[in-house]
């Protein structure tokens, strides 16, 4: 849920519950406990705005590691999915320019576990719980993911599957993007709280307009809305006189039309009675200051968010290809993610590489990769990522061979609308390869594959 529609909805949520409270106590009274628990839900939808944040990371990484055979992407992120990230990616949509290519030939598919689904799964707690989300243990059961993977037999001579395991840590204090800190969205904070009071303020001022309205609009409305209004005021007044000692009667009276209007029956047949009153009694309940808070609000929550994006952190993996045969390969990789501009990271790999026993000599070298990845659309946080465009790199050196260039154009395409599909992408890329250490030729390879982050499942249908 974005900050700005918990605002709006929240805060209407917190006036409706707490309306019928004016029947057991004075107005001001009341208004003061509405006040309180609006900041105390200003501070809670602050913190759900930061697990939103986290979730919809344009660093975690769902798609099968750059080690695998077939994956759609050269470069690993920093973070993973805080709960389970699954990536497939079929031999059948694949193709390449060469008539026979290991690499596309293979199914891949890959699974990541952050220890903080084990962690929560032990607890028995909802894992996108604010309040648990930021505890110490879980930052760091999320700062640990786990890889378990393997292509399929065809991407081997041997008919054997490979396996691809391997873990990955991102070091709380090399985490300049985690939304846990104190500071991370204190400015947030600190506007909605405002902004929520206004509302509030707002929200009274047009409340207390479309009751002194209803003498007026009470003729056009239908007659049988007009009839039923009419009793309940009639019974509410009733009751006030009734009481022992006598309530007043004109305030019962206005606290059940309060309550009619959170009927959205009434209301509609309501405004529209009101007709061309309406409008001009919000706009002369806001005043020509009364958007400022709202205004302020979202200038922190984008620039929070911006600062967010563009921070750095620093990641270490390591991944191991196991087969059959004994020729097993090892990574070692530091990554770095920084945004460059909001909406424009770049992501850049350091790894060393080597390959141990087989039917093949050993080898041993180093690998290089960078990809700039840009989100044309704006995230207000909710619903499905945004569309994201990346240009990536990747150089290789082994020795018993010769270096190995690669230049790839990938596509992150999103389920729109539809929430229950929140964490499901399609990353279609598009990879050149000089493929030196095969053959003396240029190779072009297209994948389709998906992904899944149950996290961002979940939060969709959290409405985080």
């Amino acid at each position: 849920m974005s900050i700005r529609t918990a605002q709006r909805l929240l805060i209407g949520t917190v006036l409706l519950l707490a309306a019928p409270a004016l029947a057991e106590t004075n107005f001001k009274t009341w208004l003061n406990q509405v006040i309180v628990e609006l900041k105390t839900k200003a501070k809670e939808d602050a913190d759900r705005a930061r697990v939103a944040v986290s979730v919809r990371s344009n660093t975690n990484q769902d798609e099968a590691p750059s080690m695998s055979a077939n994956t759609s992407s050269l470069v690993d992120t920093s973070s993973a999915s805080d709960l389970v990230g699954v990536a497939l990616n079929l031999a059948g949509l694949s193709g390449s320019t060469q008539s026979s290519n290991e690499a596309t030939d293979t199914t891949t598919t890959a699974a990541t576990v952050s220890a903080y689904a084990l962690y929560s799964a032990v607890q028995g707690a909802d894992p996108l719980d604010p309040g648990r989300y930021c505890a110490p243990a879980a930052q760091w059961a999320r700062s640990l993911s786990i890889t378990l993977g393997y292509d399929d037999q065809s991407s081997d001579m041997d008919g054997s599957s490979p396996i691809i395991a391997g873990a990955k840590v991102l070091l709380p204090w090399l985490n300049s993007r985690n939304v846990c800190d104190d500071e991370a969205f204190e400015d947030v904070t600190r506007a909605l709280i405002p902004a929520a009071e206004r509302y509030a303020n707002i929200d009274m001022k047009v409340a207390d307009r479309f009751y002194d309205a209803y003498g007026v609009a009470q003729t056009k409305l239908p007659s049988d809305v007009r009839a039923e209004v009419d009793e309940k005021l009639k019974q509410a007044r009733n009751r006030a006189l009734a009481a022992d000692p006598p309530d007043d009667a004109n305030v019962a009276r206005k606290i059940e039309f309060l309550n009619l209007l959170n009927d959205p029956v009434f209301f509609e047949a309501y405004l529209a009675a009101l007709g061309d009153q309406a409008i001009p009694i919000v706009v002369d309940a806001v005043g020509p200051q009364g958007l400022d808070p709202f205004i302020h609000l979202d200038e922190q929550a984008a620039k929070a968010i911006e600062e967010f994006q563009e921070a750095p952190q620093i990641a270490f993996s390591f991944l191991t290809k196991q087969r059959e045969d004994g020729s097993d390969d090892y990574q070692g990789q530091a990554i770095l993610d920084i945004g460059l501009a909001r909406r424009l990271n770049l992501t850049v790999n350091g790894s060393y590489e080597g390959s141990r026993g087989g039917m093949q000599s050993a080898s041993n070298g180093g690998r290089v990769a960078a990809q700039v990845q840009f989100q044309p659309l704006s995230d207000d946080l909710s619903g499905p990522k945004t569309l994201r465009l990346s240009l990536g790199f990747d150089g290789a050196w082994k020795t018993g061979g010769g270096p190995t260039y690669k230049g790839q154009f990938k596509i992150n395409l999103p389920v729109p609308r539809i929430q229950a599909l929140a964490g499901l992408e399609f990353p279609l890329s598009v990879t050149v390869a000089n493929r030196s250490e095969l053959i003396d030729e240029t190779e072009v390879v297209g994948l389709v594959g998906f992904t899944l982050d149950t996290s961002q499942v979940l939060a969709g249908l959290l409405g985080i």
